[in-house]
């Protein structure tokens, strides 16, 4: 087995009719998820299968009046008028089969919202070279279309790795064999998902003596503020005395932990600052259940 590394400079790519530069090829990365295939007895063929712990699925085209449903394959390996292609790592390999003629494409849909780098390696073990992806976002609009260079000789790996401006919501493939072969097999082995990091945000101490809980770069952007620093809330860097870690809600402290600051707390939810008040003494950059018990043992008037 051999392997190359293509960057889409390389590959035979175009973007149809969509923004330029929303999706440009990218080398070989580190993604926050991996995907290895190492899986234990898994099904030879399935409509869809997760991938990534369940958070992609590859779907296969479903049965239509012209054409049987496609298939996800998982497999050992395969072979093609003599031209054998095995797992680059790992017992097993990945592809969809489709009906003679379907001109369907296999779909990877992201449940995460914020994915914006995709790759792996493929394998083209049928009669015709290369294939073609297509990259859309969460409004299924089209964002970038691509030719990948997968020569059909030799049992060879091909890294094809991507970036994108704008969230990714679905990728769709297919090889390029016309019928009797559809899109051939397209192997896939090792891919990797990377995602955008969320904002950090910290308090923003205003001239007007309030506070707010915004990013550095909306913090600076107003006159006279000063930003306390990634994570920090609003009580512990700018408020005035008379408030307290778990009196969240609003601007400025009132004094009294309770359901405004309740309902504040539950409105953030989530990665954040806001409401931010555990584990002592300046949280975790999350707000959750530990935050929700600090908030009500504090109940009442702050000390």
């Amino acid at each position: 087995m051999k392997e190359r590394s293509l960057l889409s400079a390389l590959a035979v790519c175009c973007a149809a009719e969509v923004a330029a530069g929303q999706v440009v090829p990218i080398g070989p990365f580190v993604g926050d998820r991996r995907e290895p295939l190492n899986l234990v007895n898994p099904p030879i063929a399935i409509q869809q299968f997760g991938l990534f712990s369940g958070t992609v699925t590859l779907m296969a085209p479903t049965a239509t009046a012209e054409f049987e449903a496609a298939a996800v394959k998982i497999e050992l390996g395969g072979s093609l008028g003599g031209d054998t292609a095995t797992p680059r790592t790992g017992a097993y390999m990945m592809s969809v089969l489709y009906d003679s003629g379907d001109p369907r494409m296999a779909t990877f849909v992201f449940s995460d919202l914020d994915v914006n780098r995709f790759g792996g390696y493929f394998n083209n073990n049928s009669p015709t070279d290369h294939a073609v992806f297509e990259f859309y976002d969460h409004g299924r609009n089209l964002i970038g279309t691509y030719q990948a260079s997968i020569p059909k000789a030799g049992n060879v790996w091909y890294w094809h790795g991507w970036e994108s401006s704008v969230p990714i919501h679905r990728v769709t493939y297919k090889g390029l064999s016309p019928a009797p072969f559809s899109g051939g097999f397209i192997w896939f082995d090792d891919l990797e998902l990377g995602r955008q990091p969320a904002a950090l945000q910290g308090a923003c101490c205003l001239e007007s003596g309030t506070c707010q809980v915004l990013t550095q770069t909306d913090c600076d952007a107003i006159v006279g503020a000063q930003y306390q620093g990634d994570n920090t809330t609003c009580i512990e860097a700018c408020e005035p005395a008379g408030g307290c870690e778990e009196d969240c809600a609003g601007m400025t402290p009132d004094g009294q932990v309770d359901v405004a600051d309740l309902l504040a707390l539950l409105a953030n939810w989530g990665p954040g600052a806001t409401c931010d008040v555990a584990p002592a003494p300046s949280g975790d950059g999350v707000i959750n259940v530990t935050d929700l018990l600090a908030l009500l043992a504090a109940w009442g008037s702050c000390p």
